[in-house]
Formats: structure tokens, C-alpha cells, sequence
């Protein structure tokens, strides 16, 4: 195998730049088919769902509180 230095002389003082190009470029293909997949995953869940879920006009999901009352001291 022969080393990155003699197969491209001309870019042996940018190789570190080039590797870490290569680098950053398999994370971000990467992360571009882990996004896919998780798209595809949730569009099968919502499309198999039973109902969709509520939201308000604003287009937040609509939550209820319910806060514990005290007895009333006599």
C-alpha cells in the first residue's frame, strides 16, 4: 500500500486538511441518511396511527395540568 505522500506529492502539505474533509463529509452523509431513516420511520407510524394528534390553532400540542387541591383546614 503505498503511503498518501508519494500517490499525490503536489497535496502532501494539505494532507491533514484533505482527511479531515473526507471526515466531515462521511458525518455529514451519515447524518443525512440517519435524518432519512428516522423520517421514513415516522411517516409509517403516522400513517398507521389510529388518530392523528390534537393541536391548537397555533399548531402546539395540547397538554392538561392537574394540580392537587389541599384539604381545608378547620
Amino acid at each position: 500500500m503505498t503511503s498518501f505522500k508519494k500517490r499525490y506529492p503536489d497535496f502532501a502539505s494539505v494532507e491533514r486538511h484533505i482527511r479531515r474533509a473526507q471526515a466531515e463529509r462521511s458525518l455529514a452523509i451519515a447524518t443525512a441518511i440517519a435524518d432519512g431513516i428516522v423520517a421514513v420511520i415516522r411517516g409509517i407510524g403516522r400513517l398507521t396511527a389510529d388518530k392523528p394528534v390534537q393541536r391548537t390553532r397555533a399548531a402546539a400540542a395540547v397538554a392538561k395540568v392537574s394540580v392537587p387541591r389541599q384539604a381545608a383546614r378547620i
